[in-house]
């Protein structure tokens, strides 16, 4: 398997494969061209290269918590005893996992403190906006009792006014009456009326006046 064809698999580029390569110190197989070619048993362990890289493990801690393929071992100068063997690579096996599930759990931890972190932020800002909102409501609290306070004593001094109306409108006409009074003219006296003679008392009076004798004046 050529370094194109593994970077594809792990999801990442050539470069940074290129880099672990490095970091790790893997003596690998080349190409003509000097490239390092890979079998299908190095796909598990730049897996997990991979994520202990990402959860910020440094090349020497990787280099001692991931075991190399089989294939890339070294070959043992002396063959050891089966059972001692078995039971070593079952306890680095262990090892392993329990390495690998440890850096998992930090991993998740750190996420886990980064949410925590933000939901505190976010509980903060929920805080002050409710922290907002009461001084809010007390203000509009004030204002009405504020605006109760003023209509009370508007219903107050119009009770009020409409009573001084009523007693000003009752003086004025009382104080027109009194006046109408005092300045009237006086009513005319009625002038006495002559009796007017009847028809016979006139008849009579005309026949004493042609009765009389006739005065005659001195010459």
């Amino acid at each position: 398997m050529k370094i194109q064809d593994l970077a594809k698999t792990l999801e990442v580029s050539q470069e940074q494969l290129q880099q672990w390569v490095k970091e790790l110190a893997l003596d690998l197989p080349k190409d003509e061209a000097g490239q390092p070619l890979f079998t299908e048993s190095w796909v598990p362990y730049f897996k997990q290269v991979k994520t202990l890289y990402a959860a910020g493990r440094k090349a020497d801690e990787i280099a001692r918590a991931v075991p190399k393929p089989e294939s890339a071992a070294a070959p043992a100068k002396a063959a050891p005893d089966a059972g001692n063997l078995n039971s070593k690579q079952a306890l680095q096996e262990t090892l392993r996992q329990m390495e690998m599930r440890i850096v998992s759990l930090q991993f998740h931890l750190k996420n886990t403190q980064g949410e925590m972190v933000k939901e505190q932020k976010n509980l903060a800002k929920v805080q002050t906006q409710v922290e907002e909102m009461n001084r809010t409501v007390d203000v509009i609290q004030r204002s009405l009792s504020g605006a109760q306070s003023s209509t009370e004593n508007v219903n107050q001094f119009l009770s009020r006014f409409w009573l001084y109306q009523a007693l000003t409108v009752l003086i004025t006409v009382m104080l027109v009456l009194v006046l109408g009074r005092v300045f009237s003219p006086p009513a005319p006296k009625p002038v006495p009326v002559a009796p007017v003679a009847s028809p016979t008392e006139l008849q009579e009076s005309d026949d004493l006046n042609s009765a009389s004798p006739s005065a005659t004046p001195s010459p």
